[in-house]
């Protein structure tokens, strides 16, 4: 066994647990905050979050070939 190749999987995995949990932490401030929006915030949050979605879908490669 490659005792190398199993320390970067361990780390990987540490890594990956950490980014996970950090994702979380993100998603649930994000859900908070986006429930403290009154209507008109939560209509200009809506239209920038489509704009944002058709620029990246205009500007990135499609992951399907």
């Amino acid at each position: 066994m490659n005792k190398t190749k199993i320390q970067y999987a361990l780390i990987a995995h540490q890594q990956l647990s950490e980014a996970q949990e950090r994702a979380s932490l993100w998603s649930s401030q994000l859900n908070q905050r986006l429930e403290n929006l009154d209507q008109s915030e939560a209509e200009e949050y809506s239209k920038r979050t489509g704009l944002l979605i058709n620029h990246l879908a205009r500007n990135c490669p499609s992951p399907h070939g």
